[in-house]
């Protein structure tokens, strides 16, 4: 039976076999030619992050157990075309959370009258 620490220590080996394989290989691979489908996979990855487990949960919430790839080719092509949206939306939300997080803050110091201290902060 492996303990937690076995699997970690294989992955992590796996991981690094994998960046080695891939650093030998680079100058052999013509990246130009698949630049952009670099660039697109790099866009819908905040998307992919964010929606992934909500959209498998809710496939499997509707199909049987049996449907399991069809629940991740479903999760795939929505991710595929709301990925952009959210790539394009992701500064203006991030804008109105900031904004948020400072009206919550001065609320905070005015009901409280002591700014926000950050717990489990470190000074060096």
């Amino acid at each position: 039976m492996c303990n937690d620490y076995t699997l970690d220590w294989i992955l992590g080996a796996a991981i690094a076999l994998h960046l080695a394989g891939a650093g030998a290989v680079v100058d052999r691979v013509p990246l130009a030619s698949i630049a952009r489908l670099i660039r697109w996979c790099a866009g819908i990855s905040f998307a992919t992050y964010l929606f992934h487990e909500p959209l498998l949960h809710l496939c499997a919430a509707f199909l049987p157990r049996e449907y399991g790839m069809t629940a991740m080719g479903i999760t795939a092509v929505t991710i595929a075309a709301i990925g952009p949206v959210v790539e394009r939306t992701k500064r203006p939300w991030r804008d109105c959370l900031d904004i948020a997080v400072r009206t919550l803050a001065d609320r905070r110091v005015a009901f409280f009258g002591a700014p926000i201290r950050r717990p489990f902060t470190t000074k060096i």
